[in-house]
């Protein structure tokens, strides 16, 4: 009878260490945003800008052979730095401030534009108009890479592909 209350015991104390558990997650979450401080931390870190160029860049993923593959190996080197933060489009910024700073979408479709462009890719410029109030006029920009493999649209980090015949 001992056994079966001492099981019964653990077995209550493991439940309310997990119930105290998921209540303390949610406090961190709810009161102290915590998933947002969490979420964007990545483990590359901006100690690696420095050896994330753009030729190395463009050389590893030109050595792939389909469209898709080589836009997804970008997405891999950039993602690990990618931040949006809102900036003026009559500026232009620098490749080590997009990746230490983020840029919107202006600036990370040029990136993926000089990139595309090197790997040999066509592309498409696309703006839409998101605001037309002349007070607050506001727009999107993102591209479609294209060769006689297939297309792909990307949008920031989103790289979504159609590749014909497969």
């Amino acid at each position: 009878m001992n056994k079966i209350l001492k099981d019964m015991l653990n077995g209550l104390i493991i439940a309310i260490v997990v119930i105290l558990g998921g209540i303390a997650g949610a406090i961190l979450v709810e009161e102290f945003d915590i998933y947002n401080h969490i979420k964007f931390v990545n483990d590359a870190g901006t100690e690696n800008i420095e050896q994330t160029n753009i030729t190395n860049i463009i050389n590893d993923c030109a050595t792939l052979s389909r469209i898709d593959m080589k836009l997804m190996c970008v997405r891999q080197y950039i993602g690990p730095f990618y931040q949006y933060k809102i900036r003026n489009d009559k500026k232009d910024v620098s490749y080590k401030i997009l990746l230490e700073e983020g840029g919107d979408c202006r600036n990370w479709a040029q990136l993926w534009n000089y990139i595309a462009i090197e790997l040999g890719l066509n592309k498409q410029d696309i703006r839409i108009i998101t605001n037309t109030s002349a007070k607050n006029r506001a727009s999107h920009r993102f591209s479609l890479y294209y060769n006689e493999q297939g297309y792909c649209l990307v949008d920031q980090m989103l790289v979504k592909c159609t590749i014909y015949n497969s």
